[in-house]
């Protein structure tokens, strides 16, 4: 019973950071890219090795770019993420390294996250793959998948509440998403592990387009970067 759902500890969490993180240095960009997610405060984070890419537009409308080590804007958090995912109801972001899962909230004015509380946790044991794609689907839904086969999954209580195979629950997802960018009602965008966008009909459970975007031009990094 020691692994009950309900059963709650209570455990003092880190200390929350003071102030924002510093950004990584300079650096190559990575061969390809291991999670995505769009956070609560409308800021894409993309992981990739063991640095985290942060994408936004400013109040003037000007794409932001900047790079940051994992463990800097989610500190108390994994050194790599496997996949990533946010409830945009609860506005908490859970990143998932291999059967680890870790619960953020973001903090205005420090400008990166901090670890919620009951985190980390195994992830539960009715999840019998390893997560490589997780997003929210339109009915609200948490979803975790190997591609193959999914898992609906309760993040806060740490329990897997259904499974099945991916195409016969969500026809038509790309098989090589890591991620959404972007949940409309009618449309999702998806990023697969080279920084393609995908754009997937949410009425016709398709997808309608697909392009190419090179890594350096969707997060900060360099592509030819020598170091002295």
């Amino acid at each position: 019973m020691s692994d009950a759902p309900w059963r709650r500890q209570q455990v003092v969490g880190p200390p929350k950071p003071q102030g924002p993180p510093i950004a990584a240095d300079i650096h190559q960009c990575p061969a390809k890219i291991d999670a995505v997610t769009q956070g609560h405060n409308h800021r894409t984070y993309v992981f990739a090795g063991e640095y985290v890419y942060q994408v936004y537009r400013d109040k003037d409308g000007l794409q932001q770019k900047s790079a940051f080590l994992i463990t800097d804007m989610f500190p108390a958090g994994p050194r790599r993420v496997s996949a990533a995912l946010t409830n945009h109801k609860s506005a908490v972001t859970v990143l998932i390294e291999y059967n680890v899962v870790y619960r953020f909230r973001w903090s205005k004015k420090n400008q990166r996250f901090y670890l919620a509380r009951k985190s980390p946790q195994h992830l539960d044991r009715n999840v019998t793959f390893v997560p490589k794609l997780a997003f929210q689907w339109s009915d609200g839904n948490m979803i975790l998948s190997d591609g193959t086969y999914f898992a609906t999954y309760d993040a806060y209580w740490n329990v897997a509440t259904f499974s099945g195979r991916t195409e016969d629950y969500f026809p038509g997802i790309p098989s090589g998403a890591i991620g959404l960018v972007h949940a409309g009602e009618e449309t999702f965008i998806w990023l697969n592990n080279r920084a393609s966008v995908i754009v997937y009909n949410m009425k016709k459970f398709r997808v309608d387009q697909e392009f190419p975007v090179r890594i350096s031009d969707y997060v900060a990094c360099l592509a030819n970067y020598k170091r002295n």
